[in-house]
C-alpha cells in the first residue's frame, strides 16, 4: 500500500511540474505567476513521495533486514526453496 501511495504522489507530482510549465510556457504572460505556484507545489509533492515508499521501502517487501550488528541478514518467513539453497550451518 505504501510503494502504492509513493507512485501516486511522484508521478502525480511529476504531471503537475511539468504540465504547469508547459502551460506556463503557451499561457499568457498574466497566469505565468499562478502557474509558477501549482509547479512548486508538484516538486513539493514528488520530494514528499520519498516519505511513503520510505515507510514501505524494498526490505519491508522482501521480508529480509539486517541483523543489529551488521553482520548478518534476518528473513521473515523464508520460503521452503530459499531454505533448501542454503548450506548446511549446523
Amino acid at each position: 500500500m505504501w510503494l502504492a501511495i509513493a507512485a501516486v504522489l511522484a508521478v502525480g507530482g511529476l504531471l503537475t511540474f511539468a504540465g504547469s510549465l508547459v502551460a506556463g510556457a503557451l499561457a499568457e504572460h498574466g497566469t505565468v505567476r499562478s502557474l509558477a505556484a501549482v509547479a512548486m507545489a508538484g516538486f513539493v509533492v514528488m520530494i514528499v513521495s520519498a516519505f511513503p515508499y520510505a515507510k514501505g521501502g524494498t526490505a519491508r517487501v522482501i521480508g529480509a533486514s539486517t541483523a543489529p550488528e551488521g553482520g548478518a541478514v534476518l528473513v521473515d518467513n523464508p520460503s521452503q526453496a530459499f531454505l533448501a539453497e542454503l548450506e548446511d550451518r549446523s
